[in-house]
């Protein structure tokens, strides 16, 4: 992100972001947001704007046409990151898109080796239909530390999602959603399955993308992985195969070359952990009666769809919905189609009010 000298021609687009505070604020965008802003018929421009060294602001200004009066609709995001130290001395990253008077929180809890910086685009779709969100890296993955890559157990990982969960704030009552990806998913399941009282409040709606409930690779040896780990858990099994993510070359070029994401090969002990917890999930599927919406895509090669299909079938809420995304790979908001899941989370959370 580069720092430009605004031109004179963009004055008028800071005054309704000048009366947001006190600010001594330098504006950062990119040359295409700028050279956009001064040339463009319909606008839809994000600046960032530094209030201190943690705390950013989102500023959206949307110019309806530059022959016309100013008018201009603005959207105040607060992004905010920082790291919390766990109970266990580990430290966690943690980050929140936050709008002005949110029509609800959305939880989002991203997969293995992945980490939650990819889903900014999910938190903006999410920003600009009124909703705050939050998120955070696993233990192992993206700015937390940890072993790279490494599920010590599911239930730790379910322990450290029940802990962000119960710290996030809820101003009057506010609706909070879950929405889940691939292994976070299989968490998010299992959190809505838990019953501990006000350690762990239950969320309005549970969201689950790609959720990992079925693994696809090495079906062959998936019954004896318990065995391999208990006796070799240190063995190396195939990562993610990032080819197999998305049918979008920039997101599998950008996947494989990001510093943040853990690219190398699983150990025994962490294949077996997914499986395991993919298992309970479906197991404990009766159980839980969130709200529920699911989407997966039928090309997936890393989580069966069927998988999600069954856990649907077996889940003991009545209000519940499956949708199968034909042809798409396994990050599904990361498609070239990504508007459908998108469009789908819109529509649950707005049938959620």
């Amino acid at each position: 992100m580069e720092t430009i000298n605004v031109p004179d021609e963009l004055e008028g687009l800071f005054d309704m972001a000048a009366c947001y505070g006190d600010l001594c604020f330098s504006v950062c965008a990119t040359a295409a947001d700028l050279v956009g802003a001064c040339g463009r018929a319909l606008v839809d421009t994000r600046l960032l704007v530094c209030e201190n060294a943690s705390v950013w602001r989102l500023i959206k200004i949307v110019r309806l046409h530059r022959y016309l009066p100013m008018k201009q609709v603005c959207i105040v995001v607060s992004y905010k990151e920082r790291l919390r130290s766990t109970s266990d001395g580990e430290t966690r990253f943690e980050c929140t898109w936050e709008v002005e008077d949110p029509r609800g929180i959305v939880v989002l809890v991203h997969g293995w080796a992945d980490h939650s910086g990819r889903y900014a685009h999910v938190a903006d779709y999410l920003n600009d239909h009124g909703y705050s969100v939050t998120s955070f890296d696993q233990r192992g993955m993206g700015r937390s530390s940890g072993p790279p890559g490494e599920i010590g157990s599911f239930a730790q990982s379910l322990d450290d999602l029940a802990s962000f969960v119960s710290e996030v704030d809820r101003p009057d009552g506010l609706p909070m959603i879950i929405l889940g990806h691939s292994f976070g998913g299989v968490l998010s399941s299992l959190y809505c399955a838990r019953r501990d009282g006000p350690a762990s409040p239950q969320p309005a709606g549970l969201i689950l993308s790609s959720p990992a409930f079925k693994l696809v690779p090495n079906p062959v040896l998936q019954p004896f992985a318990g065995l391999v780990a208990r006796l070799m858990p240190r063995f190396e099994v195939p990562g993610v195969e990032r080819d197999a993510t998305s049918r979008d070359p920039k997101v599998v070029r950008e996947a494989k070359t990001d510093p943040l994401i853990y690219n190398g090969r699983a150990t025994a002990h962490t294949g077996a952990q997914l499986l395991y917890a993919g298992r309970k999930a479906l197991r404990v599927a009766p159980d839980i009666r969130t709200p529920l919406l699911a989407f997966h895509g039928t090309a997936d090669r890393i989580a069966s769809y069927k998988g999600t299909e069954a856990f649907v079938q077996r889940y003991g809420g009545t209000s519940k919905s499956f949708t199968p995304l034909e042809g798409l790979y396994h990050e599904t908001l990361n498609e070239p189609e990504r508007s459908v899941p998108l469009n789908l989370i819109s529509g649950f959370l707005d049938a959620l009010r």
